[in-house]
């Protein structure tokens, strides 16, 4: 049986993710924003231009999240990224591990969050 899912569906969901509006640096895996605004080691502002939307390099549909430089706020390791909005924890990814000292800089590079079409 074929299985299918419209572009547009998929599109809302990675609409979402771009109406985050900082990207947090992370020590472990938040359960939410209260748990990710006392761990962050750091953050950045993001708007709509961080974010761009093309078909999915697999399948499906991806979004993609700039690269961007964030000074550190607070001494630790590293090891998760998360997109939130004012009032939810909207996404987490694992990075490299990277000890950082406050007031150091972070470089994030460039990734994607893809959605990929039913198999």
């Amino acid at each position: 049986m074929d299985k299918f899912c419209a572009d547009s569906v998929l599109d809302a969901a990675l609409d979402k993710i771009e109406t985050s509006t900082r990207l947090l640096l992370l020590p472990s895996q938040p359960a939410d924003l209260a748990a990710a605004e006392i761990s962050k080691l750091g953050e950045i502002a993001l708007d709509g231009g961080d974010f761009a939307k093309s078909a999915g390099a697999v399948s499906g549909r991806q979004v993609a999240v700039a690269a961007q430089t964030v000074s550190a706020s607070n001494n630790g390791t590293v090891t998760h990224v998360g997109l939130v909005d004012d009032t939810a924890l909207l996404y987490t990814t694992t990075t490299d591990a990277q000890a950082v000292l406050s007031g150091g800089i972070v470089l994030v590079a460039s990734w994607a969050i893809e959605l990929r079409a039913p198999t």
